[in-house]
């Protein structure tokens, strides 16, 4: 199944950045939706709910990959999850779910941070 492309057809980007539109395409992508095109728009607007300005061409950060990931898998929390640092009041449930159930990994840094395209990171 073909989930991800290069950069371009002659670039690959392993280090670079992932822009919100690629993620939420890997998204749509990685649970088939692409092959099915009366499911890409409902779910596409399902995972853009509560991100408070989706822009395709910016990077997406780690909270708000954490919000697109929660409203298409819809986990139920498990575990208290403390979370530190700064966290958006907009991603908290999506972040605190995901990291209970062992979706997302507690990632060193600010989950405000650009979103990596290196393998550990959008995994």
């Amino acid at each position: 199944m073909k989930v991800m492309d290069g950069k371009s057809a002659t670039r690959f980007d392993p280090d670079g950045t992932i822009t919100q539109g690629e993620f939420s395409e890997l998204l749509l992508r990685a649970h088939g939706w692409h092959t099915m095109p009366y499911t890409v728009e409902p779910n596409k607007q399902q995972m853009m709910s509560g991100l408070p300005d989706y822009q395709p061409d910016s990077p997406v950060t780690r909270q708000m990959a954490a919000v697109m990931i929660q409203n298409l898998r819809q986990a139920e929390p498990g575990a208290k999850v403390t979370l530190r640092g700064e966290t958006d009041a907009w991603a908290v449930e999506a972040i605190t779910t995901l990291v209970s159930q062992g979706i997302m990994d507690r990632i060193p840094g600010s989950i405000r941070t650009a979103l990596s395209t290196s393998v550990p990171n959008s995994c």
